[in-house]
């Protein structure tokens, strides 16, 4: 699903929410775009209920999908489990999944969990196949279409 890996550093691309109690423990400090493999259609805008757009979908010219991820946005890790250096993985698959339920997202759960385990590779990551085998038992349990674990409201297509 991914082929190609971004810079993802701390600092410069996201920082460590590092209060006492803070719910999310990292925000990004710039927009982040990721080239997905599989191609969309259409422009997607996946905003929240105050109407801020958190991700876009965009389809490229070269066949592939670019989604970009808001300067802002705030995730919490690998859950239950040590990030690792996986921040990169972590923050495409909290967002995939707090959209995934919506009306117009355009790909699986599987493709959103193999996604998390392209980037873990792509970074040389020794445990990606352990931490996918979780998120695929256990992914289900956090699928983001309603209540506090999703802020989404309104999905829809741009354009």
């Amino acid at each position: 699903m991914i082929s190609e890996r971004p810079s993802f550093l701390e600092g410069e691309h996201f920082r460590i929410n590092r209060k006492a109690g803070k719910r999310w423990r990292y925000t990004t400090l710039r927009t982040t775009r990721i080239k997905l493999d599989p191609p969309i259609d259409e422009e997607l805008s996946f905003r929240d209920r105050n109407g801020i757009e958190w991700v876009r979908m965009s389809p490229t010219s070269c066949g592939k999908t670019c989604m970009s991820i808001r300067e802002g946005y705030s995730w919490d890790g690998c859950t239950i489990v040590p990030d690792i250096g996986q921040h990169l993985p972590s923050v495409l698959h909290d967002a995939l999944y707090q959209w995934r339920l919506t009306e117009h997202f355009p790909f699986t759960r599987r493709e959103c969990d193999d996604a998390f385990l392209d980037l873990m590779k792509l970074s040389g990551f020794p445990l990606a196949l352990v931490y996918w085998r979780g998120v695929r038992v256990f992914g289900g349990l956090f699928r983001g279409s309603n209540g506090e674990w999703s802020k989404v409201i309104t999905t829809h297509s741009i354009g």
